[in-house]
């Protein structure tokens, strides 16, 4: 007895010291890193900041509010892993209490003890420290382990496939920024353009060398132009949104991004990314973990139709408060649910039930990843001839431009063809951008799709 108390004196040391680090939790100042909105100055990100792709990664994995969560969702099945752990170790319970007590009424025998002056309120008390040691259920607690451990490693799985998702995500951001500031600069240069061919126009108009209808057809080219510069502007508000929400912020900070190098050849092939993808890719690897705990699941509602032998003592004492009566005992316990009215029944179908449903989520995972996989390839088959084919058109229709401008300054080209020649080569530098960057954004997904970065 006397060993025990200095044992009980430390476990409730410890439980104290969690309690107040549970109770620190409370207060809102003590979030974590993406538990929180975090400012653009907080984040390195204020006025005249450059912004990285390695920059902006690691922002991201930092300041997401999704990681967040299944980072402390980790933390949540690393607990339920070490409440099931416990099941191996003594459980050691103590009681105790201290109690008036009066009776009286027919039969009532004459109790010997203390009591509280003349008044017969009799004072007892009682007490009692127990202790038990499962020492075999069929592998109940074994298949809780394994169930738990299952769910601790898929947890970290689907960790990974949140990290992974973050990196894609402000990748895809960021390339939309560069791709809709540069078609912004299109779109402002098409808008000088016609500004100055209306100058031109209105001259030739004057000077009688030209009709009235060119005049009118120069102003609504310019209009055209004008409208599509709002809605590339418009979308590129709306892309650096995207992008600030990809790094945890929700504030429209001033910093500008640096611009990459052009991505180079992308040489892994499909069917070695369809490997890699069964290998690595996180959220099937969740899914292969989950099939484990669902199998765990069947073992231990299996093992409860058995009995369980647990090893229990105790020892306790109780009456007035003297003379003081004591007792103890120390023997194997044998509990067994012979019938539970087919309680144990309905939980071993629902876990075969489970294991079926992961099994074919399972299988929905590989289809949607070999979906995933096959259109971020042909994306990448295809903006790789679209380069190829578009920069030769750039080039045509700059020549175009230049040829068809001549012959209108000399009266042997309509304002029609002259339009359609800048129209051409406005449309060209579009697709020239569109292609180069949904090229570095297919190389993403497809990085994304292989395990990414954050493998688990």
């Amino acid at each position: 007895m006397n060993r025990l108390i200095p044992v009980l004196a430390l476990l409730t040391l410890a439980g104290c010291a969690e309690i107040d680090a549970a109770l620190k939790v409370e207060d809102p100042d003590s979030r974590r890193d993406g538990e929180r909105t975090v400012s653009a100055e907080a984040a390195g990100l204020g006025t005249g900041a450059i912004l990285t792709v390695d920059r902006g990664i690691q922002l991201a994995l930092r300041h997401n509010p999704i990681v967040a969560i299944n980072r402390a969702r980790v933390e949540r099945a690393a607990a339920v892993l070490e409440q099931v752990n416990a099941g191996y170790l003594p459980q050691i319970s103590l009681s105790a209490d201290y109690r008036w007590e009066k009776s009286g009424g027919a039969g009532n025998g004459n109790r010997s003890g203390s009591t509280l002056g003349n008044s017969g309120i009799l004072q007892t008390h009682g007490g009692n420290v127990g202790a038990s040691l499962m020492i075999y259920d069929f592998g109940r607690t074994d298949a809780s382990r394994r169930q738990a451990y299952a769910g601790f490693a898929a947890a970290h799985s689907d960790l990974a496939s949140a990290e992974n998702d973050a990196v894609f995500n402000f990748r895809q951001a960021f390339y939309n920024v560069l791709k809709q500031e540069e078609l912004v600069r299109v779109g402002e240069e098409t808008v000088r353009q016609f500004e100055k061919r209306l100058e031109q126009v209105k001259g030739f108009v004057e000077a009688g060398t030209r009709q009235k209808y060119d005049l009118t057809k120069a102003q609504v080219d310019l209009g055209n132009a004008q409208l599509l510069l709002v809605k590339a502007r418009t979308a590129l508000t709306v892309a650096k949104a995207t992008l600030n929400n990809s790094l945890g912020l929700a504030s429209d900070p001033l910093y500008t991004l640096e611009h990459p190098g052009a991505a180079g050849p992308f040489g892994l092939s499909f069917v070695d990314a369809v490997e890699s993808a069964r290998a690595y890719h996180p959220q099937l690897q969740a899914q292969l973990l989950r099939e484990n705990a669902a199998r765990a699941s069947i073992d231990g509602a299996i093992a409860d139709f058995y009995p369980q032998l647990t090893l229990a003592g105790a020892f306790s004492w109780g009456g007035a408060l003297t003379p003081v009566t004591w007792s103890s005992f120390l023997g194997p316990v044998l509990n067994w649910v012979a019938y539970s009215g087919g309680e144990k029944t309905g939980v071993l179908h629902a876990a075969v039930a489970d294991l079926r449903e992961a099994y074919a989520s399972r299988a929905l995972q590989e289809q949607s990843i070999f979906l995933d996989l096959r259109g971020a390839y042909a994306v990448l088959e295809d903006t790789r001839e679209s380069l190829r084919i578009v920069s030769l058109t750039v080039q045509q229709a700059t020549e175009t431009l230049e040829l068809v401008t001549g012959r209108y300054q000399v009266g042997k080209a309509s304002s029609v063809e002259l339009t359609d020649a800048q129209v051409q080569l406005a449309t060209a530098k579009a697709q020239e951008i569109q292609a180069r960057y949904d090229y570095e954004i297919a190389i993403a997904a497809i990085e994304r799709s292989i395990g990414g970065i954050r493998k688990p």
